[in-house]
């Protein structure tokens, strides 16, 4: 057996055979090599694809990529709104105590003018008296 093998092996008949057989071989291990590559990238492609829309990822991410800057510069601008509402609500309470503070002020004055009245008898007439004290803080001429 070794004989004829190395008969074959050595004579231009078997060397074309052991080539053809050899390349044969070759070529069925690259076609398979091929196929396994060419499903494998099949599989990768439909990885890459979402089920749902039919849409790449890629292409999701990027749609999602500008709907967040869409939203973040939604919230800046919200938040400049807030800062800008907070400030004018301090003005306004601002202005609303010193308006506080004068009536206030109005108020004990005319509270104080209110007693004096009162007080002050011009005749028997409370009335009367009362007339005349309005007319003097009025800056009529006295009562």
């Amino acid at each position: 057996m070794p004989a004829i093998l190395m008969k074959l092996l050595t004579s231009a008949t078997g060397v074309l055979g052991t080539s053809a057989a050899i390349l044969a071989l070759l070529l069925a291990v690259q076609s398979a090599r091929l196929h396994h590559a060419k499903t494998d990238l099949s599989h990768a492609r439909r990885a890459n694809v979402d089920s749902i829309t039919g849409r790449t990822w890629r292409s999701e991410a990027e749609a999602e990529t500008r709907v967040s800057a869409t939203l973040a510069a939604s919230l800046d601008k919200q938040s400049h709104a807030l800062v800008l509402l907070k400030a004018a609500q301090e003005r306004a309470n601002d202005a609303s105590n010193r308006a506080l503070v004068a009536a206030e002020v109005i108020g004990d004055r005319d509270r104080v003018a209110a007693r004096r009245i009162l007080q002050l008898k011009a005749g028997g007439d409370l009335c009367a008296s009362a007339d005349a004290i309005i007319i003097k803080s009025l800056g009529g001429g006295s009562p």
